[in-house]
């Protein structure tokens, strides 16, 4: 995916948003988004929203002298999501179709700021408002078939937190999964360390893919992941940053995630035609055939 012109005021919002939600002071914040604005007409709109976002995030870095400024938002993130995994495992459990339900709780985690919450009820709350949301596109058959004959599975993560729900999907599976996670630091997305301290590693080999973006580069990646990716004959691929990186790959890839913006809306109404078209809120569940 392309980084529309309309993308370009949404770096600054993402850059205002990043400082609030790290409690910068007026100047810190004032240098951030002077600084990122600077580097606006520089960008490329041939290459992805993900790959230009990446410089909001090395000037918040630089500003704040912190190479993880996410670091506590994101074990926040895990321990709260945490305390939603014995309710979401049973009703997994208690599904007529446990796989199906999997996938929504999966797609629901790719969406909820457990930073706001405060307690159970209120965060139970949240996340079950969230399990209503639609799919506007749903390719769950093809997903069902592409499982049924894999053979080696690749998971990319996401964020920090939503993990807690893909590793309710791993463990509804049941195969074998290489689940792999950023290889830097970059917003909250999920690293090795944010695996195990949810107890992914129990149940699946966890790899890095040697980059810091918010989503898959794949030219930017490790060569040992490269070789994951390559050697996969099913990707499950998570949030919407994996998908603005991966969407036009031939791979043997799924995704689900949440649509987050227009551009992505509108991007996925072009690629699948749903009727009726796509929204902001809506999940998306995409397999290639």
């Amino acid at each position: 995916m392309i980084t529309y012109l309309n993308c370009m005021p949404c770096f600054l919002q993402q850059a205002l948003k990043c400082a609030s939600l790290l409690k910068l002071s007026s100047e810190q914040t004032k240098q951030v988004v002077d600084r990122v604005a600077i580097q606006i007409p520089q960008l490329s709109i041939e290459k992805s929203p993900p790959w230009n976002s990446r410089v909001i995030y090395d000037e918040i870095q630089a500003i704040t002298g912190v190479d993880d400024p996410f670091l506590e938002i994101k074990k926040q993130s895990n321990q709260q999501a945490l305390l939603l995994y014995d309710m979401a495992k049973m009703r997994v459990q208690q599904a007529e179709d446990p796989l199906k339900m999997a996938v929504r709780m999966a797609a629901a985690g790719n969406v909820i700021d457990y930073g706001t919450q405060q307690t159970v009820p209120e965060i139970t709350k949240a996340f079950n408002s969230i399990l209503d949301q639609q799919f506007s596109v749903f390719c769950y058959e093809l997903f069902q078939k592409k499982l049924k004959d894999a053979q080696k599975i690749l998971f990319l993560a996401d964020n920090a937190g939503e993990i807690v729900f893909d590793r309710l999907l791993l463990e509804t599976l049941q195969k074998p999964v290489t689940f792999a996670v950023r290889g830097f630091p970059i917003i909250n997305d999920a690293l090795r360390q944010d695996a195990i301290d949810v107890g992914i590693d129990r149940i699946a080999n966890i790899i890095d893919n040697g980059a810091g973006y918010p989503g898959t580069v794949i030219e930017k990646c490790s060569q040992s992941f490269q070789r994951a990716f390559e050697q996969a004959d099913l990707i499950i691929s998570k949030g919407q940053g994996n998908f603005e990186t991966l969407c036009d790959t031939d791979a043997p890839i799924c995704m689900i995630f949440m649509v987050k913006c227009q551009q992505v809306a509108q991007h996925v109404q072009t690629m699948f035609a749903p009727d009726p078209p796509v929204r902001q809120g809506q999940f998306v569940l995409t397999c290639k055939d």
